[in-house]
């Protein structure tokens, strides 16, 4: 397959001026998305679509091709993404070369990484979709909106005023981050948000809508803890890693973590559960040891459940997708099996973990730590012995 990468960076953003070449945690804001698009080799071409002198040159210096300036007509408040798009494809085809794969990306999306790239174009190309779009589900039931009439609030919706949260269809919102898409439907319906559009649920920590001074700091606070232990990773050190017990101000983390699509499809559990019913899960979890968070150099990276039952503690456990791929699994195992022998002594005599037999990364976590499988009916058992030490009794 022939593959691009087509960034839309227009220079005349009015709510922060400047904002695709402003510096960002270090960088261009725009270096992050390019960055993140020539690291994960996908792409036969990363180019940026601009009508910005400025812009072109920065793109240049991170490696990116600017073969040609947007059209006046394109550089307007009034086009539309799609309309960006076919221009470049346009352009490219009346110099021969045809794509059957595109990637748009935003140059304001600097939480978009290689390996998030990569998963979405794995599901797509798997797919017979027009589009894969990110996106985020409301954390509240838009069910349930007020609009103002008359000075005073009313339902929306009234008709699901006694309607349970757990009841309530889920809706989502587009991320705002990338777009991959196959050029001839997209000439075919004239926009991306038609057709059969791939949905690629993301957290809520994985992006920030920047259109203010206030959200420019939050986007950078957030992406300095993301980058802190991943940094820490590229540059061979080993990070830091400590299991902490959880809080109840842990609730947005974990929820998001629990709605992350690859965990939900790893898990055994697979109704769909509001934030509500989350927030009650959790405190009556708290009520008794065995959650812990994964803190790595400081940073929340992860979560680990321990369940005792039959001298066994059976684990639950997530990474979080931002910092999955970096071998933190079999050190949590290691940290759990510290934690337990010193919490329940003899009490537990075996650690215990049930995967789906598909689920061949846990299984190879899991072996790699030293648990033995026993083939069940639908899933397989790991398990591992503890040994108790003097020691794990204090």
């Amino acid at each position: 397959m022939n593959t691009i990468a087509i960034i839309t960076a227009r220079g005349g953003s009015k709510r922060i001026p400047r904002k695709n070449v402003r510096e960002f945690c270090g960088k261009p804001m725009i270096a992050w998305a390019l960055q993140a698009a020539r690291s994960c080799g996908l792409f036969d071409t990363v180019m940026v679509s601009t009508e910005d002198e400025e812009i072109a040159a920065v793109a240049k210096q991170y490696g990116a091709e600017v073969p040609f300036l947007r059209s006046e007509e394109n550089a307007d408040d009034f086009a539309t993404t799609s309309d960006v798009l076919t221009e470049v494809l346009d352009r490219y085809e009346s110099q021969g070369q045809v794509f059957d794969i595109a990637c748009c990306l935003y140059p304001t999306a600097p939480f978009v990484t290689a390996d998030l790239l990569s998963d979405a174009f794995r599901r797509f190309a798997e797919s017979d979709a027009d589009t894969l779009m990110p996106v985020v589900r409301f954390s509240y039931p838009v069910q349930r909106a007020y609009v103002e009439q008359n000075g005073l609030l009313v339902m929306a919706h009234p008709e699901y005023r006694d309607t349970r949260s757990q009841d309530l269809t889920p809706h989502f919102h587009d991320a705002g981050q990338f777009y991959f898409f196959r050029p001839e439907r997209l000439v075919k319906h004239g926009t991306l948000l038609a057709g059969r559009i791939l949905p690629m649920e993301l957290p809520e920590s994985r992006l920030q809508d920047i259109d203010t001074e206030e959200d420019w700091a939050v986007a950078e606070m957030k992406f300095r803890l993301m980058r802190q232990s991943a940094d820490a990773g590229l540059s061979g050190a080993w990070p830091h890693l400590v299991l902490r017990d959880a809080a109840m101000t842990d609730a947005p983390l974990l929820y998001a973590w629990r709605n992350d699509p690859e965990t939900r499809a790893a898990s055994f559990q697979t109704g769909d559960f509001t934030y509500e019913s989350h927030l009650r899960w959790l405190e009556e979890r708290l009520k008794t040891p065995g959650l812990y968070m994964l803190l790595c150099d400081g940073v929340p990276a992860g979560n680990m459940r321990v369940d005792v039952k039959d001298a066994g503690a059976h684990l639950s456990y997530s990474i979080d997708p931002v910092h999955r791929g970096r071998g933190l699994s079999v050190p949590m195992l290691a940290l759990t099996e510290e934690k337990v022998a010193s919490l329940f002594g003899d009490n537990v005599r075996c650690l215990v973990a049930s995967v789906k037999p598909e689920n061949a990364a846990s299984r190879r976590m899991l072996t790699a730590a030293g648990f033995v499988p026993e083939e069940k009916e639908e899933f397989i058992e790991y398990r591992k012995a503890l040994q108790h030490t003097e020691e794990s009794h204090e």
